[in-house]
């Protein structure tokens, strides 16, 4: 009898690894930390030479700025 062949990559995901993922989450949590999601939106080039220039010059990154900068405009 032949094996199945499949082009598609098969998925492993282990009961250790699900466990680690676990304890990454609960760590987070009790140390009082949101949990983050990854957003992808496109900006001007300009812009974001800006922002990096930014980062750079006050020790930030990126990131930390547009949480704070979203944080601001939301809590108006």
């Amino acid at each position: 009898m032949a094996k199945k062949f499949s082009l598609k990559p098969e998925r492993v995901e282990t009961r250790l690894s699900r466990e680690k993922d676990r304890e990454i989450q609960t760590d987070a949590f009790v140390k009082g930390e949101e949990p983050t999601r990854s957003k992808t939106f496109m900006i001007p080039v300009s812009l974001h030479r800006q922002l990096r220039q930014r980062a750079l010059d006050e020790g930030r990154t990126d990131t930390a700025i547009i949480v704070q900068l979203l944080r601001d405009y939301l809590s108006k």
